[in-house]
């Protein structure tokens, strides 16, 4: 591993790449997901805290001498931001845009635990304050898969913080991870069609699983007790949760991750036959068909 400071950023959503990056958190208040190996895993990487204003303040001001171009995103950065207090967050907000005045959209990583504990009134203040987007992992719909990963939760908790956070006028990207059930937990796509209808959230983002290094499911997979989805079957996944999912959805689709097997950008419900479509024909394909998983140790 990499001997990492407490200051340094590790990831951001791939949409992020040209935002104005802002440490908020460090770590991840949960962080033992057994599929995950980037906060947590078999060595620490980074533990939790909440970062102090002042280098908060002055990561803001360093990005502001080098960003004149007037960036109009920002990324409030750290394993789950909103776990941070709310009042903090809102000075955070606040100065962004003091700084950044041409500034559309500032977001933040955020678990179902984080919006839950926090009160209605809190969530719409922050959205008042320009927080426009959360990023929220749901990764399955089964409970047998969310507690074999140690997620830390149930479906029906994502579901209540999905609707809570949507009705403070917030938008929620939500993430699925294909292949997270493998060849164990045949209920993982169904399930998770079915919370996805619950959620109806503004973005429905899809990963595909591998196996970090770092992360305890790795050695599973390395002993066979975890078998991986090859990726005809990733795709055969991901199209039966889409044309599983209830009436009424909204949700845009993204595949926007490089462990994707398929470029899919597209709004429900117009442009769900383009989806499937595209889907079917990558299934078709022999050359698909014929092709193991290889893993990926680095995103």
């Amino acid at each position: 591993m990499h001997e990492l400071t407490e200051d340094t950023i590790i990831i951001r959503p791939p949409c992020e790449a040209w935002s104005v990056l802002v440490g908020v958190t460090e770590g991840c208040t949960w962080g033992k997901c057994k599929f995950c190996g980037v906060y947590n895993g078999k060595e620490l990487v980074q533990r939790y805290r909440v970062r102090p204003w002042d280098s908060i303040k002055a990561d803001i001001d360093e990005a502001w001498l080098y960003q004149r171009t007037l960036p109009r995103r920002a990324f409030l950065a750290g394993g789950n931001a909103l776990s941070a207090p709310t009042e903090l967050l809102l000075r955070i907000l606040g100065y962004l845009h003091q700084r950044f005045p041409q500034l559309e959209q500032v977001s933040s990583y955020a678990k179902n635990h984080d919006i839950l504990k926090k009160s209605d009134d809190e969530l719409e203040r922050l959205a008042a304050a320009g927080l426009a987007i959360v990023y929220m992992g749901l990764e399955s719909g089964s409970d047998a898969v969310l507690k074999y990963m140690n997620k830390g939760t149930r479906a029906a908790g994502m579901v209540r913080a999905a609707k809570k956070v949507m009705a403070a006028g917030i938008k929620l990207s939500t993430y699925v991870v294909l292949g997270l059930g493998g060849k164990m937990f045949p209920d993982h796509a169904i399930e998770t069609a079915r919370a996805l209808t619950e959620m109806n959230p503004d973005f429905i983002r899809f990963r595909s699983l591998n196996f970090i290094p770092n992360a305890p499911l790795h050695a599973e997979w390395t002993a066979g007790r975890f078998v991986a989805l090859r990726p005809v079957e990733i795709l055969e996944e991901q199209l039966y949760i889409l044309e599983h999912l209830g009436p009424g959805m909204t949700s845009h689709v993204l595949n926007d991750h490089v462990s994707n097997f398929a470029d899919i950008d597209g709004r429900l419900p117009g442009d769900m036959q383009r989806i499937t479509g595209a889907l079917k024909a990558l299934i078709a394909d022999q050359r698909i068909r014929a092709l193991e998983h290889r893993n990926r140790t680095s995103m």
